[in-house]
């Protein structure tokens, strides 16, 4: 245990362990390797071998040191998809970029364009320019059905049908 009274004694450590684990046991004649696994733990003769000194870890370590990082550079994308719809629509929607609350709408509008450039649209709020990519054409416009019923126009399909319902129920 002398080899573990100087300031180093964590790298011994190790050594230490690995000499507690396959010592024998007196009166059991076994070391806590073998009952553990119950075979005893074979042990080389020299853990590390002297190698033949080479140059290849030096060599190594000069080609790295003279290796430098690539420059890398940023090249922005030409241009973003506008669909072809938006370029004579005439009311657009509007993308809000700033962080919202759940279930917001990510679109503000519809907003009258007023006047068209090559890369922005003017729109009908305060008169501000708005940058393409951030403009969507509204959808195409819902077709009214009729109730054969009562004649009620209502907006879409699920809104007839629920219509239906109700003049069912309030039939006698």
């Amino acid at each position: 245990m002398s080899r573990c009274n100087n300031s180093t004694w964590s790298s011994q450590l190790p050594w230490v362990l690995l000499g507690l684990r396959t010592t024998p046991k007196e009166g059991v004649d076994a070391s806590p390797a073998e009952m553990v696994f119950g075979e005893p733990l074979v042990v080389p003769g020299e853990f590390f071998p002297d190698a033949p000194s080479n140059n290849n870890i030096s060599r190594l370590r000069n080609i790295v040191g003279k290796l430098a990082p690539c420059k890398q550079t940023y090249k922005p994308p030409d241009h973003c998809y506008i669909p072809r719809d938006l370029h004579s629509t005439k009311h657009v929607f509007l993308r809000t970029d700033a962080q919202t609350p759940p279930l917001t709408p990510p679109y503000s509008g519809p907003y009258e364009v007023i006047e068209r450039r090559k890369k922005r649209n003017e729109r009908r709020q305060r008169r501000h320019e708005r940058v393409l990519h951030r403009l969507q054409r509204p959808p195409p416009p819902v077709p009214e059905l009729q109730c054969p019923e009562c004649g009620r126009l209502c907006g879409s399909r699920i809104g007839l049908y629920s219509h239906r319902r109700t003049h069912r129920q309030q039939l006698p």
